[in-house]
């Protein structure tokens, strides 16, 4: 994560600790804007963030969905990723993704 920035970005890394992609979240007055640039093309996030319920784009077609399962123990999901060649990288996207949310709800909740 990038400390000193108006607003973070965060860096998926390989096991070699080579940078894959880095998230950006981009102001917005109506929701936060989420663009995600990688080795392997340019990502956007539609949908609701906070509620996990989102589509992952790539130019605009969606590659994968993220839907949060209400009635569940603990936090359950129901991922579809329509691109399959790139699924370990698209389920570390929405992994991360899921976790900065989670950051942010925590941090906000704290104060």
């Amino acid at each position: 994560r990038q400390v000193f920035s108006l607003l973070a970005k965060y860096f998926l890394t390989d096991n070699e600790e080579n940078e894959i992609a880095v998230i950006k979240r981009k102001f917005s007055f109506l929701r936060p804007k989420v663009e995600i640039e990688s080795t392997l093309g340019s990502f956007t996030l539609e949908g609701d963030y906070f509620a996990h319920n989102f589509t992952l784009l790539e130019n605009g077609t969606e590659v994968a969905s993220v839907q949060k399962k209400w009635i569940s123990w603990g936090d359950s999901y129901v991922i579809t990723i329509m691109d399959e060649k790139n699924t370990n990288f698209l389920l570390a996207i929405i992994i991360l993704i899921d976790s900065i949310f989670h950051e942010n709800k925590s941090s906000n909740s704290a104060r």
